[in-house]
């Protein structure tokens, strides 16, 4: 069999190769965490049918025959396993799953009804994907000041609230198609229901480009999807980008301030500010000029209900530099806008 990956990683494109059941069945082909059928849960069907999306073999991976087996697979009880879960159950809708043990053969029920899928395979062949083998990049809007994410597709926010959030299933985040964010995890909803993320330490930290071997696309259930596959997608180096919300980036400045051995003495405080007056000078655009000039934004605003805690709001007015430091950024911000 030849493995060769097109350059184009498309559902429907993968390989010069298909897999069918009818190579494999013969010989007592068996499903494994290594070779497996990686597939959606349908909208539909949600109790009876899965979307088939590809095959994967170790770092090789191919287009399912849909002449042969269709585009679904029937999913039928295993009542030799009573304990496992249905795939109603098991699963929720738009759920990436994978088909990792068994097999699938032939479905006699499609010959009286066409629209019955051609093959099918018992529930309990069905596992979830874990360990971040299979990473999502979900479009959307990211909010670096509150640590939010709003997805484009709102039918998959159930899926980030039951299959992401509070795990540590990672995911990445693009807002263009050309580059993406991450990764990330879910930590919880904010009062607006949008879902609060953090950096995962899964792997880099970063800004990637978006090439055509950095992904694989489908669709199912009407829902542009693009997913990474570790071992199989290949990433460039990341451009290093900050993240961090508003509030963890005024409890940093307090920490320092707390640290200092002068209890906030107003010396302390205006040498600061003249630190970070210092590192947001110039052309040189750095994570850190950045997250000191959204903290000079920050103090000026007087965020005293997440400072509360600190006596240096009053002493805010006696550092006179500060408003001039955010006029001086604000007037650079209106150059750049014009310059476009």
């Amino acid at each position: 069999m030849k493995l060769d990956i097109s350059i184009e990683m498309e559902k429907g494109n993968l390989n010069s190769t298909s897999f069918s059941y009818k190579d494999y069945n013969e010989y007592g082909f068996r499903f494994n965490e290594q070779d497996y059928i990686l597939a959606v849960k349908d909208e539909d069907f949600p109790d009876k049918n899965i979307i088939l999306i590809l095959h994967r073999k170790g770092q090789m991976i191919e287009d399912i025959d849909e002449y042969d087996m269709g585009s679904k697979v029937f999913i039928v009880r295993d009542r030799n396993s009573p304990d496992i879960l249905s795939l109603g159950e098991r699963f929720y809708v738009n759920q990436l799953l994978k088909i990792s043990l068994g097999n699938v053969v032939y479905n006699n029920g499609c010959e009286d009804n066409p629209n019955y899928p051609r093959v099918k395979t018992f529930h309990s062949n069905l596992s979830e994907i874990v360990n971040n083998e299979i990473i999502e990049i979900f479009e959307g809007k990211i909010n670096e000041a509150k640590s939010s994410f709003d997805p484009k597709e709102a039918i998959l926010k159930p899926l980030l609230s039951e299959k992401y959030m509070g795990f540590n299933s990672c995911f990445f985040i693009t807002e263009n198609n050309k580059t993406m964010k991450g990764p990330f995890v879910v930590k919880k909803k904010d009062s607006e229901e949008q879902f609060v993320i953090r950096k995962s330490e899964y792997m880099q930290f970063g800004e990637y480009n978006m090439n055509d071997n950095s992904f694989i696309a489908f669709s199912a259930n009407d829902i542009e999807r693009k997913i990474f596959i570790p071992g199989v997608n290949d990433l460039p180096s990341p451009n290093t980008i900050d993240f961090i919300s508003d509030e963890d980036l005024l409890k940093e400045f307090e920490g320092k301030i707390k640290r200092s051995s002068n209890d906030y003495n107003i010396d302390i405080l205006n040498s600061f500010i003249d630190f970070i007056q210092k590192n947001t000078t110039g052309i040189s655009v750095t994570a850190h000029s950045k997250r000191n000039e959204r903290l000079l934004a920050l103090i000026d605003a007087g965020k005293s209900e997440i400072l509360s805690n600190i006596d240096f709001i009053k002493h805010l007015p006696e550092m006179k530099s500060v408003k001039d430091e955010i006029n001086l950024l604000s007037e650079k911000n209106a150059a750049k806008c014009g310059n476009y």
